[in-house]
């Protein structure tokens, strides 16, 4: 049994029909008006969608998510894609310089917010300023305390991880 999906262009409702049916005038069973059944299923599909302006609209549809596509996923991929396999120390050098980032934010916060909360115009954020520009003496002894240990933490990481190393290449 060989079936054709279509839908009537007056009600939009889905109907199916034997093959045998094709071409031939029935009378749609939820609107009542007479349709012609599409002979192919290409036709099927361009005249469910409202003929000639539904074909153009699916069309422009497709073309439209087709640009976007391309703009916004394709494209970023196949960029990012060429870099990692083209370039990757460019990569490795990007990850190095957003966890250089990080980790200054981290070490260096209390400064950070010395230099910027008082420079905050909002209403919200008065209190924040007002401790801060009251409190700058202790802010900066506490910067200097968590500066200092910040360092003495990333120091003595970096000389596990070099023991850590040095073992692995000598069990080898």
């Amino acid at each position: 049994m060989n079936e054709l999906k279509f839908k009537c262009p007056e009600c939009k409702q889905s109907l199916e029909i034997e093959a045998s049916e094709a071409g031939m005038q029935i009378e749609c069973p939820a609107c009542n008006k007479p349709i012609l059944v599409p002979t192919t299923p290409e036709q099927a599909d361009s005249e469910s969608d409202g003929g000639l302006l539904g074909f153009i609209e699916q069309m422009l549809r497709r073309m439209i998510w087709g640009i976007f596509r391309f703009v916004f996923v394709d494209s970023p991929l196949r960029i990012w894609r060429f870099l990692v396999e083209t370039f990757p120390w460019f990569i490795r050098l990007l990850r190095v310089a957003v966890y250089l980032l990080i980790w200054a934010t981290l070490c260096f916060w209390p400064f950070l917010a010395l230099r910027y909360v008082p420079a905050l115009k909002s209403e919200h954020c008065a209190q924040l300023v007002a401790f801060t520009t009251s409190h700058q003496t202790t802010i900066k002894i506490f910067g200097y305390i968590w500066v200092s240990v910040c360092l003495a933490g990333s120091l003595w990481g970096i000389a596990k991880w070099t023991s850590q190393r040095r073992a692995k290449t000598k069990r080898k």
